[in-house]
C-alpha cells in the first residue's frame, strides 16, 4: 500500500512541483506514469532492484541487446510479456529504461523496440523465471557476459518446450509452464523464504494473509479468506473476484485447464 501510495504522491508532485517522498529524490527525471505504476515497486524509482530478488537495470540491461537472442530476451520475462500493459505502453516503457538506466551500454545502430515487434515477441514468456534468474544473478558476478548467455539460452530452451511441458520436478508433480507467472514472484521453497510475494508451498487449505515475514495488503487481511481448491481456481481466474481492492497487478488466467495444473502442483507441494 505504501508504494501505491507513493506512486500517487509521485503524480501528484509531478504536476504540483513539490517532492513527496524519498524515492522522487533518487529517481531518474521524468520517469513515466506506466513505469511508476507497473514496474517501480520491485524494481524502484532508481532501477536498483532488489538485490538476489529483483534484477537490477542499471549499467546492465542494455548489454542484452548486443548478443545473440537478447533483444528477445527482454520481452519473454513473465513480469514484462504477461503484464498489463498494451504492445505500445510495453514498448514505449522499455525504450524509455533502456535509454535511462543503461544508456552507454545501448549498441550502435539501436533502433528502438515498436509495439508490433513487443506484440509478437511477448507471446512465449519464460518458464521457470525465478529458478533461472537466481542463476543468472548468481553467474553475474563473476562472468556477466556468460550469465546473459546462460539466460538467454535457458530462455530459448523453454520457448521451444511444448505447452504445458515439464520445468523441473518439485515434489510429485513437475513445475508446469503455467506457473511460470507466478513463479515470478511467489517461491515454492521448502524453508517458507517469501519473496516479492509470499511463498506458495502448502497453500492450499491455508488462510489467507499469514505466511511468516510477509507484509500482506489490509485488503488481504481483512478478507478472511481460506484457499481451498475452489477460492484458489476463482482467484487465479480474477483475482478481484475473491478480493475487490486487491494490490496484485495480475490480471487473471482465463484458461481452466491453465488453473487446474497450477493448482494441482500447488497441491503437491503440501
Amino acid at each position: 500500500m505504501a508504494r501505491i501510495l507513493c506512486a500517487v504522491a509521485l503524480t501528484v508532485w509531478a504536476l504540483a512541483g513539490s517532492t513527496p517522498c524519498s524515492a522522487a529524490l533518487e529517481a531518474p527525471s521524468s520517469r513515466p506514469l506506466q513505469y511508476i505504476i507497473n514496474c517501480e515497486g520491485c524494481h524502484k524509482a532508481d532501477g536498483s532492484g532488489q538485490p538476489g530478488f529483483v534484477p537490477e537495470f542499471r549499467n546492465h540491461i542494455s548489454s542484452y541487446l548486443s548478443l545473440p537472442g537478447g533483444r528477445e530476451y527482454l520481452l519473454s520475462v513473465p513480469g514484462v510479456a504477461q503484464s498489463t500493459l498494451s504492445d505500445r505502453e510495453l514498448a514505449d516503457v522499455m525504450n524509455w529504461m533502456l535509454e535511462t538506466y543503461d544508456p552507454q551500454g545501448l549498441p550502435a545502430g539501436f533502433e528502438p523496440y515498436t509495439a508490433s515487434e513487443v506484440g509478437a515477441l511477448r507471446k512465449s514468456p519464460l518458464s521457470d523465471a525465478a529458478r533461472q534468474r537466481s542463476r543468472v544473478l548468481a553467474r553475474m558476478v563473476a562472468d556477466p557476459e556468460e550469465a546473459v548467455m546462460s539466460d538467454i539460452r535457458a530462455s530459448s530452451a523453454s520457448a521451444d518446450r511444448p505447452a504445458g511441458a515439464a520445468a523441473g520436478s518439485r515434489g510429485s508433480v513437475e513445475q508446469p509452464d503455467s506457473f511460470a507467472i507466478c513463479a515470478a514472484c511467489h517461491p515454492v521453497s521448502a524453508d517458507g523464504a517469501n519473496g516479492m510475494g509470499p511463498n506458495l508451498r502448502g497453500v492450499i487449505g491455508r488462510k489467507g494473509g499469514v505466511n511468516p515475514g510477509f507484509g500482506y495488503s489490509g485488503s488481504l487481511q481483512s478478507a478472511a479468506v481460506v484457499w481451498t481448491e475452489s477460492v484458489l481456481d476463482t482467484f487465479i481466474e480474477s483475482p478481484r473476484k475473491v478480493i475487490s481492492n486487491t494490490t496484485m497487478t495480475f490480471m487473471g488466467e482465463p484458461d481452466a485447464q491453465r488453473r487446474a495444473e497450477i493448482i494441482n502442483y500447488l497441491k503437491s507441494l503440501q
